[in-house]
């Protein structure tokens, strides 16, 4: 048997191209080490940190999560396998990323098209997977146990460690709740609240879960999809879910997807080189300028998709090298585009970057690009040097660029509000002592090393270095792609009428830069020592690289007391925020009391709160949707959203107001409230000694409809 398949294999390789008959020479079977090994590690750490956080996962959701990791792993293998039955060095990350995402698109369709919460969606789209895993399983008699897979896998544990560990003091929200009173991440109110209402049957499609059933606008929503499957599994409140898994998860993807980009362009030891630049060493961000609003590792903290999103994109630059290196397969091409595409729904700030990045890049390696690619080259900076006299000469276009965009802006508050750089007012220094052009490009140029730290120097001279020596090869101008392309979205980007409205665009997308940069110097500094094809295959070497960048994560951290999670002072009312360690119990025993269907209300939210409340909060460990939270960040949706929150305030006010019980039960039952907390520790007037409360505490007092 095994002769005919080598035969078999002999016969299609010789129909290939010699770029694809190269690439075809090492395939590789199924493989059982690979699947159960990787689900073996993710499941550990899903539930070694878990157990961090303070909850306690059972035997049998330890052994379901186990299933659901079997079936990522599964559904990236398929895909994988169907592109291309070859091998390379950082397969098996790579068909991990793959899988994650691929989850992710059925589950979104499950949730908005066929109308069932996450986890069902989930379990929906296991079936199919398995049933082709084990098929194929079947018919692949000669399958084995890889020891290129063992190597991977022992990479991916030493991710699974690494993360763990980077993350030990964010994950365990509730503890430090009730001993500190203090949240972590004010934001991770509002993402817990996505999650409940994605999978909680509580919140279920009750969105947007912390201003109830008024609708979600389009944005991205994908990177909630795994961890809401997963607070369903081990039946976690939803901020729980959102400190312990969502984050956490996104990283260990994130890690996992930069390991098998630079495995994939330089081999293992690249991969080992490049966690080693993303989690062992600070982020440019605490050193050189010290601006840790542009820290990697606090982006990904406090924007969780962002782990998600580069991971997708890692995936999508895997497959577009996949492509070339086996001879323009349309197979591969198509799913560099399903990545692509995906990075919509994990991360949108993202893919207007990755997007004209990957489109440019691709363009500078066609044939008739590379025939004239002096002549081009010309032109091209010959145009964007007229362009840039033109706005810099003719007032204007430079009055015309300054209506739209709000770099100025940005700047001031990325540099000097979130700053400081250097010293406080430092950019507003520069306008003053320059004009607005000069300090928006050497505002910009700071920017760039505020990201990158040491990486501006070291990547230059390796890219130089590279050429030099040994040609260009693989994607590498795509870095120098990507920046050119970030450094126009700082200048073009205009405001937002969401979140934040003079840095969204610009600031959010960083992350892949720092992780693009990091991936290519160390794919970079191996092919210049020669040291990539060499030792792919080196059990031994790749696992004590691997296990040196882990101790050196831990201990450089420990040495050092690097804490990613600190944010800079101008951030302290979102993150660490003060909060009434009561709020847990209350939260807790409304969660017990609630049904599926039921709304929250608390009076006393003030008109102007934008950040966070008390409902919120509530909401965020309980499950229950809130009647309103958030006016003001609510009333930025449009008009009729601001229509319905000044409507909301006035029941609100008027519940409050309710003269007696029977009154306060009236008006919550025309109003659709089933559950209200009146803020404490003063008795409401319609309830004078609280003896008719579910609930008290130095919260408030907890009423049900009657």
């Amino acid at each position: 048997m095994e002769s005919e398949v080598t035969e078999v294999r002999v016969h299609h390789a010789a129909t290939l191209s010699p770029a694809r008959a190269a690439a075809h020479a090492r395939v590789r079977d199924f493989s059982p080490i690979g699947v159960l090994g990787g689900a073996a590690i993710t499941t550990c750490f899903v539930v070694g940190v878990l157990v961090i956080a303070g909850a306690a996962p059972t035997f049998g959701s330890s052994m379901l999560m186990m299933l659901a990791a079997v079936v990522m792993f599964l559904a990236g293998d398929i895909i994988i396998s169907w592109a291309s039955p070859a091998y390379w060095p950082g397969r098996l990350p790579f068909t991990f990323v793959c899988g994650v995402v691929a989850t992710v698109l059925a589950q979104l369709f499950g949730v908005f098209v066929c109308r069932v919460g996450a986890d069902i969606a989930f379990a929906a789209w296991s079936l199919p997977v398995l049933a082709v895993g084990i098929f194929r399983a079947l018919r692949q008699s000669n399958a084995q146990w890889s020891r290129q897979d063992l190597v991977d896998l022992v990479v991916m544990a030493g991710i699974a460690v690494m993360v763990a560990f980077a993350f030990r003091n964010n994950v365990a929200v509730i503890p430090t709740l009730e001993l500190r009173g203090a949240l972590l991440d004010s934001d991770g109110v509002i993402h817990a609240g996505q999650l409940a209402q994605f999978a909680d049957p509580l919140a279920l499609h009750r969105w947007p879960m912390l201003f109830s059933d008024t609708g979600l606008p389009l944005y991205h929503y994908g990177f909630y999809m795994p961890a809401a499957a997963m607070m369903r599994l081990f039946d976690l409140p939803p901020l729980v879910a959102e400190a312990a898994i969502l984050v956490p998860f996104g990283a260990f993807i994130a890690a996992c997807a930069g390991y098998a980009l630079a495995a994939t362009l330089g081999g293992r030891l690249a991969g080992v080189l490049a966690l080693a630049l993303l989690f062992a060493l600070p982020d440019g961000g605490h050193y050189g300028v010290r601006n840790i609003f542009f820290g990697f590792h606090s982006v990904m903290l406090y924007g969780p998709g962002a782990g998600y999103a580069i991971a997708a994109a890692a995936a999508a630059l895997v497959s577009l090298s996949r492509c070339r290196a086996e001879g323009v397969s349309l197979r591969w091409a198509f799913l560099c585009l399903v990545m692509t595409a995906a990075i919509f729904q994990l991360r949108v700030h993202v893919l207007l970057l990755f997007l004209p990045s990957i489109v440019l890049s691709s363009l500078c390696y066609m044939p008739v690009v590379r025939r004239k690619a002096s002549l081009l080259a010309v032109a091209g900076t010959a145009t964007l040097v007229a362009l840039g006299a033109a706005f810099w000469l003719v007032p204007a276009l430079g009055d015309a660029l300054a209506r739209f965009s709000i770099v100025t802006k940005f700047l001031t508050v990325s540099l000097d509000v979130l700053g400081p750089t250097f010293y406080p007012g430092f950019f507003q220094s520069l306008l003053s002592a320059t004009s607005p052009r000069v300090a928006v490009i050497l505002g910009t140029a700071i920017v760039i090393v505020a990201i990158l730290g040491v990486f501006v120097l070291i990547y230059p001279a390796a890219f130089i270095a590279n050429r030099m020596m040994n040609g260009e090869s693989g994607l590498d101008l795509f870095p120098l792609v990507m920046l050119f392309v970030y450094v126009f979205m700082i200048i073009l980007s205009p405001s937002m009428p969401f979140a934040d409205p003079y840095t969204e665009l610009q600031h959010r997308p960083m992350v892949l830069v720092y992780f693009i940069f990091a991936v290519f110097i160390a794919v970079l500094s191996i092919r210049l020592l020669h040291l990539g094809a060499a030792y792919n295959d080196d059990f031994v070497l790749i696992s004590l690289g691997t296990m040196l960048v882990a101790g050196l994560s831990i201990g450089l951290s420990l040495a050092t007391g690097y804490r990613p999670d600190i944010p800079p002072a101008a951030l302290a009312s979102f993150v660490g925020r003060p909060t009434n360690p009561d709020i847990v119990p209350m939260s807790l025993e409304l969660r017990r009391l609630s049904r599926p269907g039921q709304t929250l209300a608390v009076s006393g939210v003030e008109r102007t709160d934008g950040v966070i409340d008390s409902c919120a909060e509530i909401a965020s460990i309980s499950g229950v949707p809130c009647y309103l939270s958030r006016p003001a960040a609510e009333s930025t949706a449009g008009a009729a959203a601001a229509a319905v929150v000044r409507a909301r305030l006035d029941e609100l006010d008027r519940l409050a107001a309710s003269p007696i019980l029977a009154d306060l039960h009236r008006t919550m039952r025309e109003v659709g409230i089933d559950w209200y907390i009146f803020p404490g520790p003063q008795a409401p007037p319609f309830d004078p000694d609280g003896s008719n409360a579910r609930m008290r505490n130095s919260v408030g007092f907890l009423y049900a409809v009657e």
